[in-house]
């Protein structure tokens, strides 16, 4: 028994020892990763500094220490993923029994430990040879670099243009016009040749113009990356020319071969085709073979984005150019850069004026060349700052001032957005790319920084924006309030940024997935516009983000992908899907624990696994243009979830505390069950835009008793289940559910107790009114009256107002001194409606947009409507009252800017 017993005491030494050893070690690698995180930011810190001594300015031995430098950062970041992600496994872990928590996670802990301490030590001494290589060979930061550290704290504001780059003239415009419009009825030729962000806006601007638009029968604009299917782009144009034709028309041309059909439709009209893109000469000349010239006025327009492309342009002499981008006199350039540094300031010039000439002679008059440079130094209000700057581009052997300036203006970005910027290395050039989609893949890559009291998605909004304002990227698109919607860079910086990406192996750019080094890369981005199955078989154990954009077209008669590579890329962060051919993803998806982002935009797509629910950091998951209507419960209990956007997702019963969830559409509420203590609306707290459908009358009661929880809620859709179901008129009213972010309403269904509001209800001056920022309201099947039409009129903040088969009178009146913010108005589909009565100067004062459609009984446009400062009208399939309010309005209606008429399907 005494033997026993001290083996006893032995055995409990021992293991006293091993834990207080164990204890020490824990704080150890707690230490030791103190340590490296402050020698990693020391070494950031200085490869920024290299970095800003100028890429054309280093040494060959420079460059060797740099890319070792970044190797090491490398390496640094793989050991730190691979121990969040034991981690991540131990929380996993925790849903098991008790003995097998204790079994296996405390041993796991310690493996751990021992197993990240010893990378820690070689990473240490990696760091410390780094450091004498750098003494030896005598690399040193520049501190008298015309950057300087606080520069990146200065920031330039978004003011809502497209581009600071004004090309064109109205000379410009005026002869692309009179080349579109006027002429021979031969069919011609036209491209737009320049260089910078503007071209291809100028090309848009002018394209949808009401006197372009209205000219033309059909109108198509194509954007074509370098490699492109011909078929995939016959297809397109003929969804974009269909949709604006009638079915009979569209019918009587059906053919197998999909060129054949789009040369078929356009023969019917005279059209506008606009390409955004020319890759080769046989390209376009397979094109042109399916564009016939029916000697009725059609016309090309093209917009080439390289050099090569206009090679090929110049070599045929049926092709008109125009080239709107010229250069600028002395003058001209002084009273552009002037305009751009010193806009809205009040900063004395005086001391910059001996730098303006100057101006002319780096720029060498060149639009873009200006623009780059007037922003780049805006933000640098210092005589000493222009000096250096001014000094660096004049002893700059590089002859072209656009390849000068441009890596100035990457160098003077915030450290945290030159990844930002680099990650449109990863996009075809001048190809859009959704900017919520992009803003959210920042963030799950990790470039986003904190700040105190504003979200990541704002915090990447205002990283855009800047990167706008600077004129290095150009918006695409905007919303339908001006915000921007679509965002794409040039050819020029396009190619800048793969330089700079290759250089720093940011990313990986080919059509194929087969790779000479997988085990290097970290980020991939496949691009095949012209196979629809893209054969992938390297394993990728570095891989942070995989992306795909191949052709859209699903086919059933091509092979599956499994994507099971994916598993063994144990860090990734990103999947982001378009176009590949996929029915499911591998069932252990969920083993991808550091996974943040996943987009999957595959039509074939008809399952996501039941593991998903183990990937607790997943913050995006964007399954739009799939057929995934139903995920694991256990997703509903990730909490890290931010963004849930499908075309429809069914609801589960219950969900989880989703308290960080900012997006969820469009969300089915069948199977919700909306008498749970705790729904879903107490657990979606932090909610931004959110879309239901399918709901009946009692779940839309109960959503309207509990808006008052959603206190950042900016987008609000509700929809019916059925004809039968009722959406309550209270949202608008109750005064315990206030919506005080609210921008954006949409209700599809009736209104149920419309006679409960009152005009009394709201006063003049907001004060109980729910939504008192209110933008936007979109009423569908609503079944509103004129009594509350004049509710809305008095909400002061609406700018946008649509109604769509929503309308029950006959007759519809604005108040006076209504609407006074609205600057758009549509009426769609008011089958009863026969008079609008008159208005006066004091009812919608800022309107500018009207949008008439399908209104077939409507007698007349109402008088007092040529009072107002009208830009655009819209008439759509409303051909009986065309020539009656043109008669109507005389020469008051033909003052309004942008008139169409337009004969569509509905």
């Amino acid at each position: 028994m005494a033997d026993i017993r001290a083996m006893v005491v032995r055995v409990m030494n021992k293991l006293s020892q091993v834990a207080t050893q164990e204890v020490l070690l824990h704080v150890k690698v707690g230490d030791d990763v103190c340590v490296l995180n402050n020698k990693l930011a020391w070494l950031r810190t200085f490869l920024e500094g290299v970095g800003e001594r100028g890429r054309a300015g280093r040494k060959q031995i420079e460059e060797l220490w740099v890319k070792q430098a970044i190797e090491l950062l490398f390496e640094a970041e793989d050991t730190l993923d691979e121990f969040f992600g034991m981690v991540e496994k131990a929380r996993l872990s925790s849903y098991r029994h008790w003995k097998a928590l204790f079994k296996f996670q405390c041993f796991e802990e310690i493996l751990v430990n021992h197993k990240l301490l010893r990378k820690i030590e070689a990473l240490k001494d990696k760091l410390e040879e780094l450091d004498n290589q750098r003494t030896t060979h005598q690399i040193q930061f520049d501190p008298l670099s015309w950057q300087v550290p606080s520069m990146s704290k200065t920031s330039l504001k978004w003011d809502g243009r497209d581009s600071y780059e004004p090309v064109g003239s109205e000379v410009h415009v005026n002869e692309l016009k009179d080349q579109l419009l006027r002429g021979e009825n031969k069919r011609k030729v036209i491209a737009v040749i320049g260089s910078g962000n503007g071209i291809a806006s100028f090309g848009k601007n002018v394209y949808n113009s009401a006197e372009v638009k209205n000219h033309f029968g059909v109108v198509a604009w194509k954007n074509l990356p370098l490699k492109f299917s011909l078929d995939e782009t016959f297809s397109d144009i003929y969804c974009k020319v269909q949709e604006q034709m009638d079915q009979e028309e569209v019918d009587s041309c059906k053919q197998e071969d999909e060129g054949e059909a789009l040369c078929a439709l356009l023969r019917k009209r005279r059209y506008l085709v606009v390409f955004n893109g020319i890759a080769s000469q046989d390209d376009w000349e397979e094109i042109n073979n399916f564009l016939p010239d029916e000697e009725n006025g059609s016309r090309v327009l093209l917009i080439p984005k390289h050099a090569s492309e206009v090679a090929i342009l110049s070599q045929s002499s049926d092709i008109i150019t125009i080239r709107p981008a010229v250069a600028l006199s002395l003058r001209e350039c002084t009273e552009l850069f002037s305009q751009i540094v010193f806009e809205n300031r009040t900063e004395s010039s005086n001391e910059f004026n001996v730098f303006i000439p100057k101006v002319h002679a780096v720029t060498k008059g060149e639009r873009w060349s200006i623009s780059l440079l007037a922003l780049l130094l805006r933000t640098k209000l210092s005589s000493k700052l222009w000096k250096k700057v001014f000094t660096y581009l004049e002893s700059s052997t590089v002859r072209n001032p656009i390849d000068r300036l441009l890596p100035l203006s990457f160098d003077s970005l915030p450290h945290q957005m030159k990844s930002c910027f680099l990650y449109f290395s990863a996009m075809p050039e001048s190809t859009g790319f959704e900017a919520d989609r992009l803003v959210r893949i920042w963030i799950a890559e990790g470039f986003v920084e904190s700040r105190y009291r504003k979200t990541p998605e704002e915090i990447g909004e205002g990283y855009l924006k800047e990167l706008i304002s600077r004129s290095l990227v150009y918006v695409q698109e905007k919303d339908e309030f001006g915000g921007i919607a679509v965002v794409a860079v040039n050819e020029r910086i396009h190619t800048f940024l793969q330089s700079v990406a290759h250089g720093s192996s940011f990313v990986t750019i080919c059509d194929n997935a087969n790779l000479v080094s997988p085990t290097m890369i970290r980020r991939i981005n496949v691009q095949n516009y012209v196979s629809k199955y893209v054969q992938v078989k390297n394993s990728l154990p570095k891989l942070r983000s995989f992306m795909c954009d191949c052709s859209e077209k699903y086919s059933k008669h091509h092979p599956h992908h499994t994507m099971k590579f994916l598993l063994e890329s144990k860090f990734l962060r990103v999947i982001d899907l378009h176009g590949l051919i996929i029915k499911k993803l591998p069932k252990k998806v969920g083993n991808l624990i550091h996974l943040r982002y996943l987009g999957v935009h595959c039509e074939g797509l008809q399952k996501l696994p039941n593991s998903i629910g183990k990937l607790l950091n997943l913050q995006t998951l964007d399954i739009r243009k799939t057929s995934v209507q139903n995920l694991p419960e256990s997703f509903w209990g990730i909490e890290a979830l931010r963004h849930i956007i499908a075309d429809t997702i069914k609801l589960p019963k219950r969900v989880g505390a989703l308290y960080n969830l900012q997006t969820l559409r469009t969300a089915d509420c069948t199977y919700w069950n909306h008498r749970n203590k705790f729904g879903l609306l107490e657990k979606i707290t932090n909610i931004r835009s959110l879309s239901l459908e399918r709901l009946t009358t009692s779940q839309a009661r109960e959503i309207s008793k509990s808006l008052g929880n959603l206190l950042f809620l900016k987008h609000l859709c509700l929809k019916v289940k059925s004809s039968h179901d009722l959406l309550p008129s209270t949202i608008f009213t109750n005064p315990n559910a206030i919506l005080r972010c609210l921008q954006i309403l949409e209700l599809h269904g009736q209104l149920d107790g419309q006679e409960a509001v009152d005009e009394e209800e709201i006063s003049a001056q907001n004060t109980r009114i729910s939504m008192p920022k209110l933008v936007s309201i979109t009423l569908i099947l609503s079944h509103i009256d004129q009594r509350f039409i004049d509710m809305l009129s008095k909400i002061y903040s609406l700018e946008r107002v649509s109604l769509c088969k929503a309308y029950t009178g006959q007759t519809i009146r604005f108040l006076s001194n209504g609407f006074q913010n609205v600057r758009e108005l549509e009426l769609n589909n008011l089958n009863v409606l026969k008079k609008w009565i008159e208005i006066d100067s004091e009812t919608l004062p800022k309107l500018r947009k009207l949008i008439l459609s399908g209104c077939t009984k409507l007698e007349n446009l109402p008088e007092g409507l040529e009072e107002l400062q009208l830009e655009e009208v819209r008439i759509y399939n409303m051909d009986r009252l065309i020539m009656e309010i043109r008669n109507q309005q005389g020469e008051n209606f033909d003052k309004i800017k942008d008139v169409q008429i337009i004969k569509t399907k509905l």
